[in-house]
């Protein structure tokens, strides 16, 4: 099992998560609210707010995927308008994923 955590604009939650229900993944996965800080500020979606305070809103997405829906994964997420190239992600390995 594999952790695909994406940090994203928030006006881009939505069609992800459209593009995760709708797709053959089973992907579980699960929004946060976070602000971020970078060099990779979105200039053209922050406000006058964001660019003052040095931190945007964006929306981090943990999603829980088997390691052979990797790549199908990464193409759904590629083909969200506006994603790509906006959006920063890693992948971290889970073996003792477990249920309370």
């Amino acid at each position: 099992m594999k952790i695909l955590s994406v940090i994203i604009h928030p006006s881009n939650k939505t069609e992800l998560a459209d593009c995760l229900k709708l797709s053959n993944l089973n992907a579980g996965f699960m929004f946060s609210h976070v602000e971020f800080f970078g060099e990779e500020l979105d200039s053209e979606k922050s406000t006058n707010r964001d660019l003052v305070t040095g931190y945007v809103p964006k929306v981090r997405v943990d999603i829980f995927v088997k390691q052979e829906k990797v790549e199908e994964l990464l193409e759904c997420l590629r083909s969200i308008n506006g994603l790509s190239g906006n959006s920063l992600y890693w992948i971290d390995e889970t073996q003792n994923l477990q249920r309370l």
